[in-house]
């Protein structure tokens, strides 16, 4: 059976960390936390891995640690080097067209100007199931979407994304117990609780 692979985009450093272009990492740090891992460092793959078994496979939790932008380069040689193909990743990432503290599960949607998804897409020569991740919010006229990507998040949309936490790792955990078709139909049927 093949290997599965969670990668959770972002940007690394401290300067980005509680901001909305980085909530792929933070859902990846948080599935590694509820099952106590710790992510490692590797160098030969510029990216921090945890690795667990789930459903008789070997999963692979991913944070690319090259700038978001480039993350099709990391995981083209992880992917080869891991055996994961196109049906067994799953990409974690931000997405400006759903609403904050909901996410959605989907399969060949185009990358939708999301600059590390069209990295992933370009580099792999596919397009990996995905986890979206809503982070849109009202935003003043004055402020760029660039910069708006890139702010942190308030107390209060912490907390919400807290509190749906749990919904956000029950469907990666579908989507590793049943693959994409089935967790898709599951997660879309519990939208609406999110």
């Amino acid at each position: 059976m093949a290997n599965t692979a969670i990668v959770g985009l972002g940007n690394p450093g401290e300067l980005y960390d509680n901001t909305r272009h980085n909530i792929g990492f933070w859902i990846v740090d948080q599935l590694a936390l509820s099952l106590n891992l710790r992510f490692v460092e590797s160098p030969t793959h510029t990216s921090h891995i945890a690795e667990f078994q789930r459903s008789r496979r070997k999963v692979i939790l991913v944070k690319p640690m090259t700038y978001m932008n480039q993350s099709g380069k990391v995981l083209q040689k992880l992917f080869s080097s891991y055996g994961i193909d196109h049906s067994s990743c799953l990409l974690v990432h931000d997405e400006l067209d759903i609403e904050l503290g909901k996410a959605k599960l989907t399969g060949k949607k185009g990358p939708g100007g999301h600059n590390g998804v069209i990295s992933v897409f370009e580099s792999l020569g596919y397009m990996p199931a995905r986890f979206r991740v809503g982070m849109f919010a009202k935003r003043s006229p004055e402020i760029s979407l660039s910069d708006f990507v890139l702010s942190s998040f308030s107390s209060d949309e912490k907390k919400l994304l807290n509190k749906n936490l749990p919904d956000f790792l029950k469907y990666i955990f579908n989507f590793l117990d049943h693959g994409l078709d089935k967790a898709m139909n599951l997660s879309n049927h519990t939208q609406s609780a999110v």
